[in-house]
């Protein structure tokens, strides 16, 4: 029950901006993209050296979907 009422929130608020957007300048996203994307770059690259295990391969893959995310959220920021 509280996943669906979270997922109704959710739902109910992206309809909402979608039908009127939110104004922001949106600094502190860069700020955040930039703080999440610095330990994920140097932990992608602590992994990037030992790649024997399918663990080790699974883990450095994760952190690139995480590093990824984090440099598209200060992509879109910026180009926006």
């Amino acid at each position: 029950m509280l996943l669906f009422g979270v997922g109704a929130f959710i739902f109910y608020e992206g309809a909402r901006r979608l039908i009127t957007p939110a104004r922001d300048r949106g600094g502190a996203t860069v700020v955040f993209g930039l703080v999440g994307l610095a330990p994920t770059g140097v932990r992608a690259g602590a992994d990037a050296r030992q790649r024997e295990s399918l663990n080790v391969r699974g883990a450095f893959l994760e952190v690139m979907a995480d590093a990824f995310g984090s440099f598209a959220v200060v992509v879109a920021r910026w180009c926006s």
